[in-house]
């Protein structure tokens, strides 16, 4: 039976009912071919109404969509710069929000891939009868969980080529359909040339649009010489008041518009046989009879026989810029006589840098003719360094922020020498204004800047000393004063500079400085002190021993090889590429303590007798600031030695009067940790053992917040066990003092239990340690650690003795507190409440690991072995994925809404019918479970029920759930519903373990779980404190009672819905 009804296309069809549509789609029957005529006429009105692909795509796919009992439809189109398939439209005959199309809108496919990829490839349409179970169709698990199975897919094609893809799909699996896909492969080609025509006409009024408003003359002539089609630019250009007059007036054009006729013919031949010609310049008369100049650019148009039909282009008046050229030509002659008698070089440069002209004079100056330099650009001359700001100057003379600048900078001469020069730069511009070429006036100051040079470096050598004085007094930390100075000298003297010292034959490197701070690293690499073989004449012992200057002005590899401690040192020492060296002697007095090095290397600097003197000036202050900084530094030893024994004691008494000051164990433990802190320590920690019933405690102290947390993190997931090798174990097993002056990685090794404890240690940087035990009336009852992140600190006997008395006076303060604190158990509740927190954390963990461990594995299953699976075991794979997804979303479910309702929620209810959700429920169960046998008796006189339809669901699912997770596979489930007076009661019967008689209450209790069931499946208890809860929530009540012959009977009542 079929109703005529409107479409949204403005067609009238017979609406199908959709067992008929699918009848007809399949059989291949008469009502089959209606609808693909309909579906033809229907695609086609749309195109005709529509101006855009973009505008007809989702018309397009509704309307197949609904006459041919497809669900849903998308339009591909190709994007030819990133060569993919993106989605351009789809359309859904639901509303309802969906995975499958998300995901379509979002991926693209490169040839062969999916179903528009395969179609793009191949040009043909292709039927897949179900998707779900194709191997190359990438988006089959979200088609498979919205139920789409058949589809196809068609190219929309231009030409022979792609442009396109359209595709559809069904939530059945259909079989291929050659009428169809013979269709949508016409009606591909349909799209292709609806894409194609509004693009052509898009086109044309564009074209139409440029002839009517262009400012320069647009024509059409017939080879004879008449105007076909003119704009009213060309009118006006030629003088006449519109393009109709121009058109009526001209009947021949080589001779009312061309001054000499004869260009009209050149004109005619050149497009004859080229086809084209441009800027074709020729003199024509106004209709006033005045004469212009016009350049005209046209093609040739021929017709069908290749004979040419007509000649289009344009026209534009030159007439200003010929007259322009003839006076240039005029000036230039005038101005050529002076050029190139002029004192001073004078070259053009256009606005691209590159010379136009030069004079004599700037040949002269440069060393190339003029003929080579009209092939250069200035920055092909210019000294490299000089490019930049000559340049920048140059972009701002072009952007017009400036009009004229003056420039010192260098030239390369021919003869590849550097020349000096000022120049002189003035812009020109052209008859609109714009910047045309610039003329630069060029000076030889070659001699003049030698002169300056060389004051400024005997200034240089002035301020250098004067800046190394300064550099050798700021500071009597004589080691950082001379790497200072190594690296002034870097700076203006070497590539390299080395400071050693000398004593007892030993070599001690104190500074070291390169030009390029990479190319120290080799260098700083190599131990700072050694000794050299005497033998080897190595240069600074030589220079120390004769404090005598030398001055290498060529290295050879023989002085590398008596420089070189060994094979890698010279290694390094000839990457360098060292060029010449001076090494002068540190002597202060009559003692001589080392030698300076500095070397030339890819500066290319060759030293003098003048950069001796200076480097040996240099040595002699940097020698006096040495001697000076050792007696400075004698005297600090002393002073320092005084001022720690006084800060200990202070030390000391300020930890007796801050341990007397409570008797509050947590404060006490608090204060001890803190002690410490920063004064002796970065970081300290107090842990007092268990013993006797006393719970373990501690406290830490950092000076970095952030990393105090990472301490206590240590301690809690990492304490140290009996048998391992840590320094607190060490410690209680020897009951001494533990001492770690520096640790290393062999020292952590000992104890490490994994990478996460490996990075909470590397994260702390601890750098030294010391553990000392706490010991009171002869008790070891805990210990007390320090450690230190600071670089250049690590721990000696008079820290460990210092922190050995501060332990006694701490452990004597702690052992105080922890007797008096004994006596206090008021802490035992809370210490409750955190165990119950721990046992719920625990068990949450497993029960969240266990699910989420079966899905991660199975997907990783199937995308690594996939391909290689049989069905059954795929089968198996997804049905444990989704039972697993399912308990873990019945889980979290169970969390959020428990949680909503602790804090208050209120439930509206409303009249359900109970019936409905249990099928709905029955439903699903079975579709799930299909092995389990699900029996339903339901009272006929079943009332509507006041509650809230989603919660009573969620009560009735977390029952059968229980009911399906602890009954024996092949026994049956039992739902049973009916009136008890103003109330409706449902029951869920299974014959699983079942409970005992005083459990019925208990069950109910969030985290209870019967010992008859605890082993038999996993839970975390709270399913049936969810019901409880939800049934409260609606004014109803949740049971649970045994069973007689075993097994569970749960049930729910509710109010009957009675309107207010």
């Amino acid at each position: 039976m079929t109703t005529p009804s409107e479409s949204s296309f403005g067609l009238s069809v017979n609406r199908h009912s959709q067992a008929d549509v699918s009848h007809s789609a399949s059989s291949g029957s008469a009502v089959s071919a209606e609808l693909r005529l309909l579906t033809q006429y229907a695609v086609t009105k749309v195109l005709a109404d529509c101006d855009t692909l973009t505008e007809a795509a989702p018309r397009i796919l509704q309307a197949v969509c609904e006459t041919l009992d497809w669900q849903l439809g998308a339009v591909w189109t190709v994007d030819e710069e990133l060569d993919l398939l993106v989605c351009e439209e789809v359309w859904r005959s639901s509303r309802a929000t969906s995975k499958f199309e998300g995901l379509s809108r979002e991926v693209a496919f490169p040839r062969g891939i999916g179903l528009p990829g395969r179609v793009w490839q191949s040009g043909e349409p292709l039927w897949v009868p179900d998707v779900v179970a194709d191997d190359n169709f990438p988006r089959a698990p979200a088609a498979a969980e919205e139920g789409f199975h058949g589809a196809f897919g068609f190219p929309i094609s231009l030409g022979g080529q792609t442009i396109g893809v359209g595709e559809f799909f069904s939530q059945r699996v259909r079989e291929p359909d050659p009428d169809i896909l013979s269709m949508f492969d016409n009606l591909g080609s349909q799209i292709g040339q609806f894409v194609e025509r509004k693009r052509v006409e898009q086109e044309l009024r564009q074209y139409r649009s440029l002839f009517e408003n262009a400012v320069f003359g647009v024509f059409q002539t017939s080879p004879d010489g008449r105007f076909l089609a003119a704009n009213d630019a060309l009118a006006r250009i030629l003088g006449f008041a519109s393009s109709k007059k121009l058109i009526e007036s001209v009947t021949d054009i080589a001779q009312q518009v061309h001054v000499d006729p004869l260009r009209r013919e050149e004109f005619s031949r050149i497009l004859r046989e080229a086809g084209a010609v441009r800027n074709f310049e020729a003199q024509a008369y106004r209709q006033d009879g005045s004469i212009i100049w016009l350049s005209l650019s046209a093609r040739a148009i021929g017709d069908a026989a290749g004979n040419i039909a007509r000649y289009e282009g344009i026209v534009e008046d030159v007439t200003a810029r010929k007259r322009t050229e003839l006076e240039l030509v005029e000036m230039g002659n005038r101005l050529n006589a002076t050029y190139n008698l002029a004192a001073v070089g004078i070259s053009e440069i256009d606005m691209s840098g590159r010379f136009l002209a030069v004079n004599d004079r700037f040949c002269e100056i440069t060393g190339y003719s003029r003929e080579e330099l009209l092939t250069y650009r200035f920055q092909d001359i210019t000294y490299p360094d000089d490019v930049k700001p000559d340049a920048d100057l140059f972009a701002r003379l072009k952007a017009g922020e400036i009009e004229t600048y003056q420039l010192e900078k260098r030239y390369v001469h021919k003869n590849r020498s550097t020349i000096w020069i000022e120049l002189n730069v003035s812009l020109v511009r052209d008859a609109a204004g714009k910047p045309a070429y610039r003329i630069g006036v060029v000076q030889d100051i070659t001699a003049r800047k030698r002169a300056e040079q060389e004051a400024e470096a005997a200034q240089r050598h002035l301020s250098f000393v004067a800046e190394a004085s300064a550099i050798l007094t700021s500071s009597l930390e004589y080691e950082k004063t001379l790497d200072n100075l190594a690296r002034l000298v870097v700076t203006g003297l070497g590539d390299l500079c080395s400071i050693d010292m000398v004593e007892d034959g030993l070599v001690r490197r104190v500074a070291l400085a390169h030009a390029d701070p990479a190319k120290e690293k080799p260098f700083l690499k190599s131990e700072p002190t050694y000794t050299p073989d005497p033998k080897s004449g190595h240069p600074v012992l030589r220079v120390t021993a004769s404090r005598r200057s030398e001055l290498i002005n060529n290295v050879s590899d023989a002085a590398l090889k008596s420089s070189a401690r060994d094979e890698k040192h010279l290694k390094a020492l000839r990457a360098l590429g060292v060029r010449s060296a001076m090494v002068v002697p540190l002597t202060a007095g009559s003692r001589s303590l080392g030698a300076m090095t500095i070397v030339s290397a890819e500066s290319g600097r060759r030293y003098g007798q003048a950069d001796l003197a200076l480097a040996e000036e240099l040595a002699r202050r940097a020698a006096l600031a040495i001697e000076n900084a050792s007696l400075y530094e004698a005297e600090q030893t002393a002073r320092a030695a005084a001022e720690s024994a006084q800060q200990r004691l202070w030390f000391l008494a300020e930890a007796n009067a801050v341990l007397s000051s409570s008797l509050d164990l947590e404060t006490t433990l608090s204060r001890v940790a803190g002690l410490a802190v920063p004064w002796l320590a970065d970081c300290c920690s107090v842990h007092i053992f268990p013993a006797d019933g006393v719970e373990p405690r501690s406290a830490v102290t950092h000076v970095d917040p952030v990393k105090e947390e990472l301490v206590r993190e240590l301690h809690t997931r990492y304490p140290p066990t009996p048998g391992e090798r840590h320094p607190i174990i060490e410690m209680m097993n020897s009951q001494t003092a533990v001492l770690v002056q520096e640790i290393e990685d062999p020292d952590l090794a000992n104890f490490v239990r994994d990478d996460a404890h490996r990075e909470i240690l590397r994260r702390l940087d601890f750098k030294s340690y010391m553990v000392v035990p706490l010991i009171a009336r002869g008790r070891l009852f805990g210990a007390m650690s320090f450690a230190t992140s600071t670089e250049k600190r690590r721990y000696g006997h008079d820290d460990l003795s210092l922190a050995e008395e501060l332990a006694r006076r701490a452990a004597l303060a702690l052992d105080n507190a922890r007797m008096y604190d004994e006596a206090q158990r008021v802490q035992d509740a809370l210490r409750v409440a955190l165990e119950a927190k721990d046992e719920f954390l625990g068990v949450m963990s497993h029960e969240l690991r266990t699910p989420i461990t079966a899905v991660y594995g199975g997907t990783r299953v199937l995308r690594s072995r996939g391909a290689r699976l049989d069905e059954e075991s795929k089968a198996r794979l997804l049905e444990d994925i989704e039972q697993e997804s399912e308990r873990l979303f019945r889980m979290v479910e169970n969390l959020l809404v428990l949680s909503r309702l602790e804090l208050g929620q209120q439930v509206a209810t409303e009249p359900v019918l109970a019936q409905r959700v249990i099928g709905k429920l029955a439903s699903s169960f079975k579709q799930r479970r299909p092995a389990r046998s699900l029996e339903l008796k339901i009272d006929e006189r079943m009332q509507p029920v006041a509650a809230e339809p989603h919660y009573l669901e969620h009560v009735l699912r977390n029952l059968l759930t229980n009911a399906d997770k602890y009954s024996p596979p092949d026994s049956p489930i039992e739902i049973e519903a009916s009136m008890r007076g103003d109330e409706a009661e449902i029951v869920i019967l299974d014959r699983g373990p079942g409970i005992a008689q005083e459990e019925t209450e208990a069950i109910f209790e969030r985290f209870y779980r019967s010992d008859r069931t605890s082993s038999q499946a996993a839970g975390i208890g709270l399913g049936l404190t969810v019901c409880k809860r939800l049934m409260e929530a609606q004014a109803g009540r949740v049971w649970a009672r045994p069973r007689e012959g075993g097994g569970l009977a749960a049930g729910i009542t509710l109010p009957v819905y009675k309107e207010v």
